[in-house]
């Protein structure tokens, strides 16, 4: 074989090579765009929600002001409980209804800044997943979705998951790293 068509193997190798290269960039930047296009839509939504949200907590104190008129007493059985009945809004409908919260656990509490108060909470919840579930060390797995790095948290007891794990998943997605909106997304942990 000559050296002139060895230069042209080589050449056309590393034109294959470069192709290859530029093709698996582009694909990653893609997806990564898609990613990032479905975070946007997702904080959107939830800009939205927490707008109509806002307004039917002013609507429910504008009815308790109403309520403070007739009466110096309140509970769930008056008028201004009561549910708000489906109505059109920005392509879809928005109802509400207030519960009494009392009692409930507040998972975005374990994002506590003050570590004797995290330790407190993550205690808390460690023995509610005992009940539950019988897998007290859940809580790390919880607290590991709401903490804003990518380090799992180690314990003599346990450890837990952060985006590594859930990126192996199908879909794959990411550990959310900040407070949890909604309660469905316990149903994204890893082990719940």
């Amino acid at each position: 074989m000559s050296v002139h068509h060895q230069q042209k193997g080589f050449a056309l190798i590393t034109v294959m090579l470069i192709v290859a290269l530029i093709a698996m960039i582009t694909g990653s930047l893609v997806y990564q765009q898609g990613v990032q296009v479905q975070r946007s839509s997702y904080l959107l939504h939830q800009s939205q929600a927490w707008a109509v949200a806002l307004g039917l907590e002013r609507w429910v104190k504008k009815g308790l002001q109403l309520d403070l008129q007739n009466n110096q007493t309140d509970n769930l059985n008056e008028q201004w409980a009561q549910p708000l009945p489906p109505m059109p809004f920005a392509g879809g409908e928005v109802s509400g209804q207030l519960r009494d919260m009392n009692g409930r656990l507040n998972v975005n509490n374990l994002l506590a800044t003050n570590s004797s108060e995290r330790k407190a909470w993550r205690a808390v919840f460690r023995r509610f997943f005992r009940q539950q579930w019988q897998q007290p060390n859940q809580v790390l797995v919880l607290e590991d979705w709401l903490d804003a790095d990518n380090d799992p948290i180690r314990t003599d007891d346990g450890l837990g998951v952060e985006s590594d794990t859930y990126l192996l998943k199908q879909p794959p997605y990411r550990a959310a790293n900040r407070k949890m909106v909604m309660l469905s997304e316990m149903g994204l942990l890893e082990g719940i």
